[in-house]
C-alpha cells in the first residue's frame, strides 16, 4: 500500500524526527527511546519506559502511547531488535521532547 506521494525535489522532502525504541534492561523489562543527535553538538536523547502495562506488541505499544501524547507519527521501519518511527513534530508549537512519553 503506498500512503505517501513522490516528491519531485529535494526540497519537497519532508525532514522528519527519528525516534527509535527497543527492549532493554537485564531481563527486557522496560522500553529503551532514543533520538539520535541531529547535530555535532547535540547528544543523544533517551528515556526508559516500564513494560508494566505493555498489552500489545511494541510497536503496537509505542504507537498508541506516542499518538495519544501528541506525536505525529508519519512512518515506521525496523531494524534487528529495534523499531523506527519517524514523526513530523519541529514546529514551535508541535516540539515534543521525549520526557513527553515518561509517565505514561
Amino acid at each position: 500500500m503506498k500512503t505517501s506521494k513522490t516528491a519531485k525535489n529535494f526540497n519537497e522532502i519532508s525532514n522528519l524526527r527519528q525516534i527509535r525504541f527497543k527492549f532493554g534492561g537485564q531481563y527486557n523489562n522496560k522500553i529503551i527511546v532514543h533520538e539520535p543527535s541531529r547535530y555535532n553538538r547535540d547528544a543523544t536523547k533517551r528515556v526508559h519506559l516500564p513494560t508494566s502495562n505493555m498489552i500489545n506488541d511494541l510497536a503496537y505499544h509505542m504507537y498508541e502511547l506516542m499518538t495519544s501524547r501528541g506525536w505525529n507519527v508519519v512512518c515506521r521501519a525496523n531494524e534487528a531488535n529495534e523499531y523506527i518511527f519517524l514523526c513530523d513534530n519541529w514546529g514551535p508549537d508541535d516540539f515534543l521532547e521525549l520526557t513527553n512519553l515518561k509517565n505514561a
